[in-house]
């Protein structure tokens, strides 16, 4: 019915207000296809060059979704900005939410800027569009394959390097850092396989125009010859690369934009063993002896320019479109994690997901099925090491990481094995949640020198509350604030008829019956104070806590603690975050209030 209303007024609308107006049932006629239209019309409007029509089209959810307008008579692809292959026009941004209340108003909007957008374009006042929004207009040649970036997109213009998968290139700076990212995200049995040769990256001074896109090899040509990469090209003519890789850089004013051409050698060309005199590009020579400039441009000669559009996986684009101030610090930083368990192992995805540069995953367990109702990890990794299979998903996942490392050993094992790289990191997270190694790692810690930053994290019964306590700048101690048996000395919550902790049919096999819903905020409680450590936001020790709804307490079979109820007179009912300093307590066993 809404819709039925809303198409009438505007009906009634272009009824009255323009002539020649037609309705296009676009379902029944077949009009644009691909846009999902259900209804719509054509409108003729006159401009100064004379009349253009509109089509205005209608879709399912309409008035609540702006409708698309088309240019019917409209000029050769790509002669104006704005205007898609079918005509479409770009009006709106793809996300832009539009009210509903009054859809003769939307229309009459909506065309106005269609009409301002033909005249802007017939005046050729909106031709810098095109380099402000140049990936939307650079082509994507069907035989053109996927490439991937992972170079810093900046000039000056360079060599850089390229792998070819099939239907795949990824480029970089470097083979090593290419080769890097293959063995994370391809890995293979036979390294020798990586074939990894040259390419051409051409920075410009800005985006090119339509007019501008090359349309032959010898476009091509001439455009890396300008940008001072000549000799490399000639190069790899005379060595008569099968398919030769370019990249094509500018800086727009929305950022760094990338695009690729491929030369490939015409498919009447033959490849092979002994190809080149078959091909006539050693035409009048013996064998071997024809020089390399005149190979390079027989060849290149042969070839056609494929163009492709570019999928960035640089760190920088995927850790915040080049927008994140701080990422710079996390890639340098080194995080050990102790214990990935539930609370450690979406930690470990948290912080790579942050673009922390390097990570040492640390535990002694296996992944057993229990695990997998509340660990990223699934059921394919069942049997496995968690640390190690951890690390393996997660260099996959994010390929660009500079270090994922997992070990099957405790922390213990671990110092004793590699003090020094275990004193490296900026970073140590405890998830372990027992008392006896966290309590060990805390007097290693306090024993140190330097005595590195340190956060343990952990989760009160049925997950009602989650704390994190940061030991850093060299200051702190956990045992300040528990027990000697580890328990906090002002916990949220209490338990008049017992904690209500599970046992499996084993013996002394005990845990806590919450799952991943309930721990979400925890995790994230422990990775923001990670990473507040890294970039320097938290330089004290600290005391953080996350409070379920009294609600999920009370279900738990929990009441607030009377530590809780005095601290929070005002408000104890939870469902937010606290954050306390962490006081030095004079009679702790391990630094007596710091003294020791």
């Amino acid at each position: 019915m809404r819709w039925d209303e809303a198409v009438a007024k505007v009906d009634r609308w272009l009824a009255t207000s323009a002539g020649g107006v037609e309705r296009l049932k676009c379902r029944a006629t077949g009009l644009y296809p691909t846009r999902q239209s259900r209804d719509g019309w054509r409108v003729p409007v006159e401009f100064d060059s004379g009349t253009r029509r509109f089509d205005i089209l209608i879709g399912e959810s309409f008035p609540f979704e702006p409708p698309r307008f088309a240019l019917v008579d409209r000029p050769p692809h790509l002669t104006w900005p704005h205007v898609e292959s079918d005509g479409v026009l770009c009006l709106l941004p793809s996300a832009a939410a539009v009210s509903g209340s009054d859809p003769v108003a939307l229309v009459k909007y909506l065309l106005g800027e269609a009409v301002n957008l033909v005249e802007t374009s017939e005046r050729g006042a909106n031709a810098d569009d095109f380099r402000a929004e140049f990936l939307s207009y650079w082509p994507n040649d069907s035989d053109a394959p996927l490439v991937r970036s992972l170079l810093e997109p900046h000039g000056p213009s360079r060599l850089v390097s390229v792998h070819r998968l099939k239907g795949l290139y990824v480029v970089a700076e470097t083979s090593e850092s290419l080769t890097s990212w293959l063995d994370h995200a391809v890995p293979v049995k036979d390294t020798r396989i990586r074939e990894i040769d040259p390419a051409l990256l051409v920075w410009l001074e800005l985006p090119m125009l339509p007019a501008e896109y090359p349309k032959s090899a010898k476009d091509v040509v001439t455009l890396v010859q300008r940008a001072g990469l000549g000799p490399h090209l000639d190069r790899l003519g005379a060595e008569q690369c099968q398919r030769i890789v370019v990249i094509i850089g500018a800086l727009s004013v929305n950022g760094p934009a990338l695009a690729a051409i491929v030369l490939k050698p015409e498919k009447s060309v033959r490849a092979g063993p002994g190809w080149r005199s078959r091909a006539g590009v050693e035409r009048g020579f013996r064998p071997g002896h024809a020089p390399a400039a005149l190979v390079a441009q027989r060849f290149l000669a042969t070839t056609r320019p494929a163009k492709a559009s570019v999928e960035r996986v640089d760190t920088a684009w995927i850790h915040g479109r080049d927008n994140d101030p701080d990422l710079s610090r996390l890639q340098r930083a080194k995080v050990a994690i102790v214990g990935c368990g539930s609370l450690g192992g979406a930690l470990a995805l948290g912080l790579a997901q942050a673009g922390v540069g390097s990570l040492e995953l640390i535990d002694p367990e296996l992944l057993t099925t229990a695990n997998v109702g509340r660990h990223p990890l699934g059921s394919s990794e069942v049997g496995l090491s968690k640390a190690k299979a951890l690390a393996a998903r997660i260099r996959t996942d994010y390929p660009h990481i500079q270090r994922c490392e997992g070990v099957l050993a405790s922390w213990q094992q671990t110092v004793a094995r590699t003090p020094d790289h275990f004193l490296a990191a900026d970073l140590i997270v405890s998830t372990i949640g027992e008392w006896g190694p966290e309590a060990t790692l805390n007097a290693w810690r306090h024993d140190s020198h330097p005595r590195p930053n340190v956060l343990f994290g952990w989760t009160e019964p049925h997950a009602v509350a989650g704390h994190v306590v940061g030991l850093v700048g060299g200051q702190g101690c956990l045992a300040c604030g528990v027990t000697e048996w580890g328990e906090p000395l002002s916990p949220v919550a209490s338990w008049p008829n017992g904690t209500g902790q599970r046992g499996e049919p084993a013996c002394g096999v005990l845990y806590q019956p919450y799952g991943p819903v309930e721990i979400v905020h925890i995790v994230a409680l422990i990775t923001e104070a990670a990473i507040d450590v890294l970039i320097g936001r938290a330089t004290e020790p600290f005391h953080r806590i996350w409070v379920a709804r009294e609600m999920i307490l009370e279900r738990a079979g929990g009441v607030w603690s009377d530590s809780w109820k005095a601290d929070n007179k005002l408000d104890p009912k939870g469902a937010r975050i606290e954050e306390r300093s962490w006081r030095p307590r004079s009679d702790c066993p391990i630094c007596g209030g710091g003294t020791r």
